[in-house]
């Protein structure tokens, strides 16, 4: 069987925040002082643009039932590997810390080890479960 790739889901109001934030570097390239700021703006906005088309697509999670592995991964910022035999509980969570999901209210924690966590947003979350479940049938999942 071959790795199966959940994409994050992206809550709306992410993207419009995003977006929003290029605004004022897309305003400077209409509105210049000077053609040096014409074009530091523009670059700025396509490194910005660029940085932002990789957080959208560069975040998923990969199921990976050969090699009985779980991998978050999330532009070049996170590169995660967990073994599905060491996860425990995977359950609904709504915290607002840094994460490798791109949905607060689509995020889920996965235990896993002595302690250890991740906190994503797979778009087809009991899908997702399921797979690790078909993995690991030892794994609690706890709903809301």
């Amino acid at each position: 069987m071959s790795t199966i790739r959940f994409r994050s889901a992206i809550d709306a109001w992410l993207i419009a925040v995003l977006v929003a934030a290029a605004v004022p570097l897309a305003a400077g390239c209409f509105v210049p002082a000077t053609l040096a700021s014409a074009l530091t703006s523009a670059v700025m906005l396509l490194l910005y643009a660029a940085l932002l088309v990789d957080l959208l697509r560069g975040t998923y999670y990969d199921v990976d039932p050969a090699r009985r592995e779980l991998r978050v991964r999330s532009t070049v910022l996170v590169n995660l590997r967990i073994n599905v035999g060491e996860i425990t509980l995977v359950r609904p969570c709504r915290t607002w810390l840094s994460s490798p999901a791109l949905s607060v209210s689509q995020r889920i924690e996965v235990c896993y080890g002595k302690r250890r966590s991740v906190v994503i947003s797979p778009r087809h979350r009991a899908e997702f479960i399921a797979h690790l479940k078909a993995i690991n049938p030892a794994i609690v999942v706890e709903t809301n």
